[in-house]
């Protein structure tokens, strides 16, 4: 009965849905594919689709590798496979994705372990640079939703009771409550969405079937239904949802911005805000699945990345690693949020949110009143290779702008040492809330404890948040203001946290910090800020840094900035 559900939703949005058709239009094929014979015993064998002499429909896998490596493709058994694939040797997730293939009236089927050979670096490369063509032209993804590992299938046992809505009549009015198990939420918990490569594989699939624990959901990318609802949800029982499916600026992105509070301020349509505000709630939501290995960080988004600079209309060049050159430099003061670290492989640049694991987030601007307090002069990135949205070796960003001197102290604890930061030595401190999010092992404690770093008493009068991405090795850190934006009547000015390197003029970033000024958006600095720009002033030539006359708003001086 499922999967006869399962084939009516897909039957109905191939005749009817012409936006989730798009991709099989387009003739694609992947290199690989299992080709799980014609009518009768199921008997897979991997076919190279250039023998093929037309495209042909295929579906795709979707599924978590779990501690246990499932059967692969590798060198010595590519031959082999060629002639036959033993259905037994199969873990259940493989057989269970091959019945419901033929189940749905398809030959073919697209598993990444099975069609990618697994010992060759080159084919990986090569494959993993078409995977969103994979998927955006698989005719149906199916998603392993609840399995942790290969070896727990698509099919579970459960209780068919407990997926039916309750009907109730109140006065003679008739209404459904829906049961726990019916929620896109039995999706968007469940272990496979946790996980990084999943990600794009479902924003990219035009119509994925999720096979859950409790009962199967369809996705596509005109409506959402399961076997409690087989029509589709009612209108208004699925909360807001991440609007990416379609990756639609102008629409999402005004509603993103909206929702995080533009109404206020009357939000109108904004092409650069609307685009800004999608791609930071993309990366969000990619940021908290977790990756096996973290120099994967940008290669398991990089489809999402080609689909974007589509939409935006850029130049190939003007991504760099993460971000979009257009968007800088407001996306650089995105935040970390829990548990991060910045590990010892090179992933990218310390200004990218993919040099950081974990959580990160970066506030919709939610209105035009914006303002740059630096000039971004240079933005480069080198591509590890031919995947220019793929994984980085190096890259820099070049900004002239103002710095403030916030040396480095250590404040001891009972417990903990931990950093605090402040202009000056032997200034009179308080206390203020903060959010330090760094790798050391102590970082739990530091946070149930409700730590606190400490300022002088001048910051704390408008500095806001400070966010420390790592933990900090040096006994120096400097301040560099981004951006301000109008909030009402008061603007929030953004910085980052930069500690310098060996190199003169050259600066990693460590953090973020804002501080509030209450006056009009042309203002300048507050007097404490402007005493933390004269200090630094005092330090530069010690640092072998000149300064150049600027038309800068609030200061008038500024330096050459390099952050790698």
């Amino acid at each position: 009965m499922t999967l006869q559900l399962a084939n009516r939703w897909l039957k109905n949005c191939a005749i009817n849905h012409e936006e989730c058709s798009e991709g099989f239009l387009s003739g694609f094929m992947p290199s690989r594919l299992i080709d799980i014979g014609l009518d009768g015993a199921i008997s897979p064998k991997l076919i190279e689709t250039s023998s093929m002499i037309s495209p042909q429909r295929y579906l795709s896998l979707s599924h978590c590798w779990g501690g246990k490596v499932p059967l692969s493709l590798c060198h010595d058994s590519l031959a082999g496979m060629r002639e036959e694939i033993s259905y037994g040797d199969l873990p259940k997730t493989f057989q269970h994705a091959l019945i419901v293939t033929r189940q749905l009236g398809c030959r073919y089927v697209w598993i990444d372990s099975l069609c990618i050979i697994q010992d060759s670096h080159e084919d990986w490369v090569k494959e993993s640079d078409r995977m969103r063509h994979v998927y955006a032209n698989s005719f149906c993804n199916i998603a392993a939703s609840a399995a942790e590992n290969s070896s727990e299938g698509l099919f579970f046992d459960r209780y068919p009771g407990s997926i039916m809505p309750l009907r109730i009549s109140i006065n003679g009015s008739g209404y459904l409550i829906d049961p726990p198990f019916a929620g896109m939420h039995m999706v968007d918990q469940a272990p496979l969405s946790r996980r990084g490569w999943v990600f794009q594989e479902r924003l990219l699939s035009p119509r994925i079937l999720h096979f859950t624990a409790s009962q199967v959901f369809w996705e596509c990318r005109s409506y959402c239904a399961c076997e409690t609802y087989p029509s589709a949800y009612p209108m208004g029982s699925i909360p807001f949802m991440s609007p990416l499916r379609r990756i639609n600026p102008a629409q999402d992105g005004l509603r993103i911005r909206r929702r995080d509070g533009g109404e206020i301020f009357n939000t109108s349509p904004d092409t650069f805000l609307d685009q800004f505000a999608l791609w930071n709630m993309i990366i969000a939501n990619y940021s908290q699945c977790s990756l096996t290995q973290h120099t994967d960080r940008l290669v398991a988004m990089s489809g999402i990345a080609a689909i974007f600079q589509e939409v935006l209309n850029d130049n190939v060049d003007d991504y760099l690693a993460g971000m979009w050159r257009k968007q800088l430099p407001y996306s650089l003061t995105w935040q970390a949020l829990g548990k991060n670290s910045r590990p010892a492989a090179y992933t990218a640049p310390t200004w990218s949110w993919a040099s950081i694991t974990g959580l990160v987030k970066r506030k919709s601007l939610t209105n035009s009143q914006r303002q740059q307090l630096v000039k971004i002069t240079a933005g480069f990135v080198e591509p590890a290779g031919s995947n220019k949205f793929g994984q980085v070796n190096s890259g820099f960003v070049t900004l002239k702008g103002s710095l403030m001197a916030m040396p480095l102290s250590i404040c001891q604890s009972k417990e903990l040492a931990m950093p605090c930061l402040g202009c000056q030595e032997n200034l009179e401190t308080i206390s203020l809330p903060f959010t330090l999010d760094v790798s050391r092992p102590h970082i739990d404690r530091v946070a149930e404890a409700r730590q606190r770093l400490h300022f002088p008493v001048s910051w704390a009068r408008s500095l806001t948040n400070v966010y420390v991405d790592i933990d900090l090795e040096y006994p120096s850190v400097y301040g560099v203001p981004i951006s301000a934006h109008r909030l009402g009547e008061r603007r929030e000015v953004e910085g980052l946290l930069l500690e310098a390197t060996r190199n003169i003029g050259e600066f990693r970033r460590v953090g973020t910090f804002s501080y509030t000024i209450w006056q009009d958006m042309r203002g300048g600095f507050p007097d404490q800020c402007l005493d933390a720009f004269r200090l630094f002033d005092s330090q530069a030539t010690r640092l072998g840094l000149t300064s150049v006359p600027t038309d800068h708003l609030d200061y008038d001086l500024w330096y050459t900035i390099k952050i790698i």
